[in-house]
């Protein structure tokens, strides 16, 4: 696969190389105009997107809170759910909870994740 884009003004080639190694996928990302070349392993590339997609859920969890003009202490009190630790991002959400602060707010989980894409 290979990618192109254009960044800040300035041309950015980007080639992203996919291998299997002893059942593991290894990413390289190499970057044409530095020459330098990055080696992910699978697990180190879905660390780094695991934490990107978490905070932008914490951001529609506070979007949502804050288009309904919610306090935080209101939604404790409604649910008994602390949201203050949904928006820091730093705590892994279960679907149990998404689907109660989804039907709190009103909004289908479809809905909920099609604000963040």
């Amino acid at each position: 696969m290979t990618y192109s884009s254009e960044f800040e003004n300035k041309k950015l080639v980007i080639f992203i190389i996919l291998a299997f190694s002893k059942g593991q996928i290894v990413v390289w990302i190499v970057n044409l105009n530095c020459c330098k070349t990055m080696l992910l392993t699978d697990f180190e590339y879905l660390d780094n997107s695991d934490n990107a997609f978490k905070r932008k859920i914490s951001l529609q969890i506070k979007r949502l809170r804050r288009q309904n003009q919610v306090t935080q202490e209101k939604f404790y009190s409604d649910t008994n759910i602390n949201i203050a630790r949904l928006e820091s991002g730093k705590i892994d959400i279960r679907i149990e909870t998404l689907r109660k602060v989804c039907y709190y707010f009103d909004v289908s989980l479809s809905g909920f994740f099609r604000g963040i894409y």
